[in-house]
Formats: structure tokens, sequence, C-alpha cells
């Protein structure tokens, strides 16, 4: 197959998709920074506060998957742009959360709506640039996923520092717009495919979402439920169920690929390669 030619209106989405996904790895760090700052003014206790950031991370890790099965039926502009867009609402909401739980609610809604924008930038180097230029991108997106993280931290306390906490969700507001429209104007890539759709695999998504959620949570809140912390607690009782509840998870996950048959291109994950001939059609519906 020949190599697609690329355009500098190709070059120009894709660059605005880079800092997509830039904006959602730095919101994760700038937030973290600033959690007891959050929790003050939220007149949140410790343990409540710290589902701020595990709400948004399990939310997050369970439609990183779900992403490539979106892509194939939206398509890129579509997907991207409705989680740029998603991404930059619920970010004001959380700006405009009045107690802790409404936040919790908004910040896990921005990390399942705004999760689509880090798989899909990576999705789109490798389906749409040619194998020659896909060396440069890796240098490209590794150092934007090394440099926000590096950046977070710092930024999140200059921000609450010189104004409030509140600005570290409407900091998202003018780049998260420009990102929205750039990428409706300027992305390309490739054709929504409807007919997709009647054959999604609610069963794979189902396990999926109770494996990765539990595993999630028992990293992000297994060491304070047990006690093995710096500042030890009282160990929950049910503490020792998560972590066998996610081990349930991933054991059906497993059976429901092995005993139920799903078309390739439409499967949200695969457990083996694909055929050669539905390979291409399904490079995107294995987790990124």
């Amino acid at each position: 197959m020949p190599e697609r030619a690329l355009t500098m209106r190709d070059w120009i989405g894709f660059m605005t998709m880079v800092v997509g996904m830039f904006m959602a790895i730095l919101d994760i760090q700038i937030v973290a920074s600033s959690i007891s700052d959050i929790q003050a003014g939220l007149a949140a206790s410790a343990d409540e506060a710290s589902w701020i950031q595990t709400s948004y991370l399990i939310a997050e890790v369970v439609m990183i998957p779900l992403s490539g099965f979106l892509t194939r039926l939206l398509s890129t502009r579509v997907l991207f742009t409705i989680s740029a867009a998603g991404f930059t609402l619920t970010s004001v909401l959380c700006a405009l959360a009045w107690d802790i739980n409404s936040m919790i609610v908004f910040r896990a809604l921005q990390g399942f709506i705004g999760g689509a924008m880090i798989p899909t930038v990576f999705a789109a180097a490798y389906t749409v640039f040619p194998p020659s230029r896909r060396n440069m991108l890796s240098v490209l997106m590794g150092l934007v996923a090394t440099m926000a993280p590096t950046l977070g931290p710092t930024l999140g306390g200059y921000i609450t520092e010189i104004s409030s906490w509140h600005w570290l969700f409407l900091a998202n507001l003018l780049p998260g717009a420009l990102v929205t429209i750039s990428v409706w104007l300027l992305v390309d890539f490739d054709k929504p495919d409807w007919s997709l759709l009647p054959g999604f695999d609610y069963i794979g998504l189902a396990f999926m979402a109770v494996f990765l959620g539990s595993l999630e949570f028992v990293l992000e809140e297994g060491p304070a439920m047990t006690g093995s912390t710096t500042t030890p607690s009282q160990p929950s009782p049910s503490s020792q169920w998560w972590p066998a509840f996610s081990f349930c998870g991933a054991c059906c996950v497993i059976t429901s690929r092995s005993s139920i048959s799903v078309p390739s291109r439409t499967a949200i994950f695969l457990l083996a390669p694909p055929s050669v001939s539905s390979s291409a059609s399904a490079s995107m519906a294995r987790p990124i």
C-alpha cells in the first residue's frame, strides 16, 4: 500500500492533538500537587480528598482501551473533538464544585471523557504517518509525556500560590477551547464506520471496567486501606476483598475472550493477534 501523502494541514492538526495530550497529562500532576488546598477549600477529610485523583484515574483507565473502538466508530476527528470539549467543560465544572461529592463526580467525568485524548494521539501517529516518520513522532510524544509530569507539580503549586485552586481547572479553558476548534477544523485522518455499532462488545466492556477499575482502586487506595502508609490508619475490614475482586474481574476478562466469539473489528480488546485479513481493521482495538 503506498504511503499516505501528508499535508501541512495534517501536521498542524496532529500537533494540535499533541497539545491536547500534554494538557490531559499535565492536569493529573497539577491537581495532585494541590490536593491539600482543594481539601481545605471543600472542607473534606484526607480520605475523601484522595478520591479526587482516584476517581479520575479509574475513569481514565477504563476509557483508554475503549478509545480504539470509538476511534473507528466515530473517526479520530469526532472522538478527539468530543474528548477535548468534554475535558474542557468538566474542568469548568470541577472549578465550580460546591462540595467533595460533586468534585469526585466531575473528576470522574473529566477522566472518562478526556481519557481518549492520550491513546488517540499515539494511535494516529502509527496509523496516519508512514514508517519513515514514526521514529521522530515517537521521540516527540515521549518528550511530551515526560515533560508534563515534570512541569506539573511546579506549575500547580505556582497557580495555587498566586490565585486559588479553582484556577487549576479554569486554566484548561482557553487551551481546551483552542484544541477543540482546531482539531475539528484541521484533522481529517479517517472516516466513521457506523456499521461497527450493532456488534459493540458490551460484555467485554463490562468485564474490562470491573477489572481495570478495581485494579486501579487497589493500586491507589490499597496502602491507605491496609494501613501501610507513612501515617498508619486502621485497616478497613473490606480492604482484603478488593484485590480478590480485581482478580475475579481479570478471570472474567480472559474467560469471556476464550468462550465468547467476538469479531476482531468490533472487539474492545484482543488476547491474541487477529488474523492477517483482519489485522488492519483491528489494529486499534487493542489497548494502547
